[in-house]
């Protein structure tokens, strides 16, 4: 399992990195840290740009990708992109994913939680080896998210008895160890490793109340990279798990 580390800061421990390509700083800073071996997923923006009522202009994103391609895609080990999904309607999805994919640009169709249709599930799963899954966040994990990850992942265990391939599933905005030991994705993306920032607090000294960053700067980073060590070892446990089951996706 890959777990990529979403947000707008950077640091030279990550190997996974989520960008979104509308933000070019932070684009730039995670640029300073790509290796041979970093994988890196890039998210078209849409959620973004939704909650802020903006829009993303296809034709931008499709000359960007092109052009990142060029300048990445031989230096890291993996380079894969979202597609530019429609928050709210699929069909303005789906025709965002055709024209993508029309424009020779491969990338990672999304089905969101809301407004879920089983058939663009089996499509998907006929079409595609690499899906995302989407509109998690904010929602109640037991009663909402759970039940529709059930029926999705029931959809792909059909798929796999019939046709012997289990694709790659990435499960957007998941940090949830127990969601990762639930549900065989190949990927995950989080913000979880910026706790410190944002709430003054780790994800795993929870005795610990973290200062600012302009009280101790020093102390703050120690918190990061101890918190992005941790979740390092949670994806490679997860790997181990799901690897002794007989699930590979070979990363």
């Amino acid at each position: 399992m890959i777990h990529y580390f979403a947000g707008s800061r950077s640091s030279a421990l990550i190997k996974n990195h989520l960008i979104v390509w509308t933000d070019k700083g932070a684009v730039a800073k995670r640029e300073e840290v790509y290796t041979k071996d970093s994988n890196i997923l890039v998210d078209s923006g849409a959620f973004s740009a939704y909650t802020q009522g903006k829009t993303v202009d296809i034709d931008e994103y499709i000359e960007w990708i092109k052009n990142y391609k060029l300048k990445w895609e031989k230096k890291v080990n993996q380079l894969n992109f979202i597609n530019l999904d429609v928050i709210g309607s699929p069909q303005d999805s789906q025709k965002n994913l055709n024209y993508l994919i029309k424009n020779n640009v491969n990338v990672l169709p999304v089905l969101h939680q809301a407004g879920f249709n089983v058939d663009t599930l089996k499509s998907y799963l006929a079409k595609h080896d690499y899906i995302a899954f989407g509109g998690m966040v904010g929602r109640k994990r037991k009663q909402d998210t759970i039940p529709w990850l059930n029926k999705c992942f029931h959809q792909i265990g059909k798929h796999y008895k019939k046709t012997k391939k289990l694709p790659r599933i990435h499960l957007l905005g998941v940090g949830s160890e127990d969601m990762m030991y639930r549900y065989p994705a190949c990927s995950v993306d989080n913000t979880n490793w910026l706790a410190v920032y944002r709430f003054g607090r780790s994800n795993f000294i929870h005795e610990l109340k973290a200062p600012r960053e302009s009280q101790d700067r020093d102390l703050v980073e120690k918190i990061v990279e101890y918190d992005i060590k941790r979740f390092q070892e949670i994806e490679l446990n997860v790997t181990n798990y799901w690897t002794k089951k007989g699930v590979s996706f070979n990363e």
